[in-house]
């Protein structure tokens, strides 16, 4: 009875969950919405969420109901239980026809306090056996994520290696494929082998499908390697990605927090001071952002992704990474929405700094400020340019 209970408790919380999830998804984006003119539709969603939800929940009612039934029947009718128990061989069977008034009370007495407790043993064993299943569908759903999030992806067949001692490698792949990370996942990238040193910049082109993303996300182990070895020459904490809709934490919190972002201030503050971060702001041309902000350390009141454009953040993006100063930056299309000229005098800011970087995208501007292009075709095929050879408009393959 435990393990069906168990595992309806889980499929509730996972509908239950979904039908949360729909609520703060339409809640931030509540502006598309609104120009979509998608009212309906969404009301049909969010009631489609709601039946499965609640069909779900409907099923849990029956065990639920045995909980109740036995709670009652052991409490109310535990009195008369017992008598009628100690009646059968009293009265059916004449097992104490010979024996006195006296004697038969005090063992009617005693057999009575023995099922009372008996009865009551019952009871707590039927409650507890409930309450497990309730608390053992939530644990569950806790140790899976604590397993994930400690051990991170499992490789299927593939492995990431350790940091190598050539200080010249920054990163290594040595026969890698990886795909989709779901039952039967597309083949995304097959075979692939490249070595890159220090200060060598890659850009991820080819069409949409194709997995440049994918690309980051496997140097970034969020998702795993189904076969070969892919060797990172850098810690975890020195890498770090930026993507073209950038993460920015909601809540009452200042510029410098933002663009400190994961640090915390009391942590940063040992590290750099205000006039360091204020000498980026100047530099990405953010002081617009800083005026709308009163400054560095005042509290703002309204949410950071609904007030900034997407080129506003993306230059933010680019701050996180003039402070932070990692060993490798992962840019997921993180200039798309800003100006070529802009676009090219922040590659040139990285470039300045000695950061090395992995681009995706396919705008034409980007090939010059790379050194390696690498095109995937979508179907686990690729092509490597040497783009360090050659001008904006043609590269050369390497051997």
């Amino acid at each position: 009875m435990v393990r069906p209970f168990t595992k309806w408790t889980i499929r509730v919380q996972n509908k239950e969950a979904d039908f949360r999830y729909k609520h703060v998804n339409l809640r931030d984006n509540s502006e598309s919405v609104a120009m979509y003119s998608s009212e309906a539709f969404e009301k049909t969603e969010c009631e489609r969420f709601f039946e499965v939800a609640i069909h779900t929940r409907y099923w849990t009612l029956f065990y639920n109901v045995l909980s109740v039934i036995s709670d009652t029947f052991f409490n109310d009718f535990s009195d008369p239980i017992r008598y009628i128990v100690l009646s059968i061989p009293i009265i059916y069977f004449g097992s104490y026809d010979g024996v006195s008034q006296d004697s038969l009370a005090g063992t009617i007495t005693t057999y009575a306090s023995m099922l009372s407790h008996l009865l009551e043993v019952l009871t707590a064993c039927a409650s507890v056996i409930f309450a497990y299943s309730r608390l053992a569908g939530s644990a569950k759903r806790v140790y899976d994520f604590m397993c994930y999030t400690e051990d991170g992806p499992k490789p299927e067949g593939g492995d990431y290696g350790s940091k190598t001692k050539c200080d010249d490698i920054l990163y290594e792949f040595d026969r890698v494929t990886y795909c989709t990370p779901n039952n039967g996942g597309k083949v995304l990238l097959k075979d692939f082998t490249l070595k890159v040193n220090q200060n060598k910049n890659v850009l991820i082109t080819g069409p949409s499908g194709a997995g440049k993303t994918a690309f980051l996300r496997i140097i970034s182990k969020i998702w795993p390697i189904k076969t070969g070895v892919l060797t990172v020459n850098a810690y975890h904490y020195d890498i770090l990605p930026i993507p073209s809709n950038l993460y920015m934490p909601n809540g009452r919190l200042t510029l410098k927090q933002q663009i400190i972002f994961p640090l915390t201030v009391d942590k940063a503050s040992k590290c750099f001071d205000d006039q360091q971060i204020m000498a980026i702001i100047k530099e990405l041309s953010l002081d617009s952002v800083l005026h709308l902000c009163n400054g560095l350390d005042s509290i703002v009141d309204f949410e950071w992704a609904e007030r900034l454009s997407l080129a506003q953040q993306q230059r933010i993006g680019f701050a996180r990474i003039l402070y932070h100063r990692p060993e490798l930056a992962l840019l997921d299309e993180a200039t798309n929405c800003l100006s070529p000229a802009a676009e090219r005098e922040m590659y040139m800011m990285l470039q300045k700094r000695g950061i090395s970087y992995i681009s995706t995208g396919n705008q034409p501007l980007l090939r010059p400020c790379h050194d390696i292009e690498v095109k995937l075709n979508g179907w686990g095929g690729y092509e490597v340019f040497d783009l360090s050879k050659s001008n904006a408009d043609k590269g050369m393959v390497l051997p």
